[in-house]
């Protein structure tokens, strides 16, 4: 029997149906095996950070604040009186020292922040004013009296948001506040008196003409609680009211502060600035010792305040 063989011809053919064949089982291999890589809708894999909690954000406040001075400070057991503007420290004192500032520490809703304040004045004359003359003392009060005054109160204390709300001008925030203020003060006072005065007993020192009291150093820290609204109006705009109530008998018998300001604030880069011009007004009733040793603070500190801050 004689094997029947494919032509020439039938050869090339059937090549090319083989050659055709195995493209097409490539194909089908290639396509299989990128459908096997795709991934599919429930396998997709989200590699997205997950929402960080709020970092530390930090700012410094150098401020102004035109203070006032009025009431009555009391040294070796006399007490003058004082009603000042700052207006009337700035025309009619022999100098003023001024240094202030606020700094802020604020984690989401909590915070940690710092004030201090430092002043020291001096003048004379009608603006200075005895307001229990001793007997036997010859006092002319206008450019004979005179006093230098050194007040000064460094603040720290903590705050958390305890309520958030959204209204009809934005959104409202309130804070409670607590921490502690440490105060200091000095006072010199200077009267004209006659020579013949027995200052002994008076708890005076004489100095020709004049006779002359020092308060010394006096310092003491008050436990201070309150609380703080702020209004975000949007757009880097927003209102706070501040107030406080501190001393409680542990360092002065009562002090209190309150505050109510208005900021604009922008970025600039990655930090943040911002004005704020408020009104702000403290008052301390301190006294220590008694008779010729008594020394009295009963003063209410107050004035227009501006300030810029930088933040980041």
């Amino acid at each position: 029997m004689t094997a029947n063989h494919p032509k020439p011809a039938d050869r090339g053919l059937h090549a090319s149906w083989l050659a055709l064949g195995l493209t097409a089982a490539l194909a089908a291999s290639l396509v299989t095996t990128a459908q096997a890589a795709e991934p599919t809708s429930d396998r997709v894999v989200d590699f997205s950070v997950a929402d960080e909690a709020p970092g530390w954000e930090f700012s410094v406040t150098p401020y102004a604040w035109l203070t006032g001075i009025s009431g009555d400070i009391g040294v070796a057991g006399r007490t003058v009186g004082v009603n000042v503007t700052f207006q009337n420290i700035i025309s009619e004192s022999d100098y003023i020292i001024p240094l202030m500032g606020y700094v802020e520490a604020r984690n989401d809703r909590f915070a940690i922040f710092g004030d201090f304040f430092y002043t020291q004045v001096r003048f004379t004359g009608s603006k200075s004013v005895t307001r229990n003359p001793f007997a036997d003392a010859s006092l002319t009060l206008k450019g004979k009296a005179g006093l230098t005054q050194t007040l000064g109160f460094a603040e720290g204390g903590a705050a958390y948001e305890v309520a958030q709300w959204q209204g009809p001008m934005g959104a409202t925030g309130l804070e409670l506040l607590g921490g502690a203020r440490y105060w200091y003060a000095s006072v010199d006072t200077t009267l004209n008196i006659d020579s013949t005065v027995k200052l002994e007993r008076l708890g005076l020192k004489r100095k020709n003409s004049r006779a002359y009291a020092k308060s010394g150093d006096i310092d003491w820290v008050d436990p201070v609680i309150g609380a703080r609204v702020r209004q975000d109006f949007g757009e880097g705009r927003q209102l706070e009211l501040l107030g406080d109530v501190a001393g409680f008998g542990v360092g002065s018998e009562f002090s209190w502060q309150v505050f109510a300001g208005y900021t604009k604030a922008w970025e600039v880069g990655r930090a943040t600035m911002a004005w704020t011009l408020g009104y702000r007004a403290i008052g301390v009733d301190y006294t220590e010792g008694k008779g010729t040793d008594a020394k009295t603070f009963d003063l209410v500190l107050h004035g227009p305040i501006a300030g810029f801050t930088v933040g980041w």
